[in-house]
């Protein structure tokens, strides 16, 4: 299995990760201040207000890794917030994948119904890529996109991996069509996600452009798999 595949699209994801980071502490401090004074009735009706307007909007670059209306989350443990911190520190490298996936897989033991699980399980999945276990990163890549099926950091790079992994495995075949289903996913998402109003649009072009470009690429490995040369050569 071929792991790390360009550059530039790390770069991309990064990109996209970091802005998505501080869009959710924002997130998590409005939040914050929101319970604390949900007994008034007028901000109640404001909210009201603002979950309808929120449900006309199209996915943000601002936020591209979330749902759009996630459900609100219940107050923060200071433990739970800074084991999550612990683990984030830990950079995304092929010579941390042992530290990743053991700090994470005792992050989701301890915690499993965390607010922070989706980020876990994604970067578990990439992990997973890199050390080329197929098995426990298609799982990890399962449960991530359950939580959040527009996360492009898990269905570009696992999308890409499938059709490179052992063609003898029993999962193979429906694996391939999995990996099929989550780049045209990806495209969808990345066709209409917005430019946020702290990047420039040279950034927006260049990490937006260089992701579609990865998705375009592991649709040519999957249509070349499946001897489809016309739609692999597009």
């Amino acid at each position: 299995m071929k792991t790390r595949f360009l550059f530039s699209f790390g770069a991309a994801l990064l990109f996209f990760a970091s802005i998505a980071s501080a869009q959710g502490q924002e997130s998590q401090s409005q939040q914050s201040q929101s319970q604390q004074s949900q007994s008034q009735q007028s901000q109640q009706q404001s909210q009201q207000q603002s979950t309808s307007d929120q449900q006309t909007q199209k996915p943000s670059l601002a936020n591209p890794l979330k749902d759009v209306f996630p459900p609100t989350p219940p107050p923060v443990d200071p433990k739970e917030q800074a084991d999550f911190q612990a683990f984030s520190a830990i950079q995304s490298t092929q010579a941390n994948d042992d530290a990743q996936i053991k700090a994470g897989t005792e992050f989701l033991k301890t915690y499993p119904q965390s607010r922070y699980r989706e980020t876990v399980y994604s970067r578990l999945a990439n992990a997973y890529l890199d050390k080329n276990d197929t098995d426990k990163m298609c799982d990890a890549a399962e449960q991530a996109l359950t939580l959040n099926p527009n996360d492009i950091t898990v269905l570009i790079p696992v999308g890409e991996a499938i059709p490179r992994s052992d063609p003898k495995s029993s999962e193979y075949v429906p694996r391939l069509a999995k990996a099929e289903t989550y780049e045209h996913h990806a495209l969808d998402v990345l066709n209409t996600v917005t430019r946020p109003a702290n990047i420039t649009d040279e950034q927006f072009a260049a990490s937006k452009a260089n992701a579609i470009a990865e998705a375009h690429s592991g649709l040519g490995v999957i249509y070349f798999v499946e001897k489809k040369f016309d739609q692999s050569t597009q």
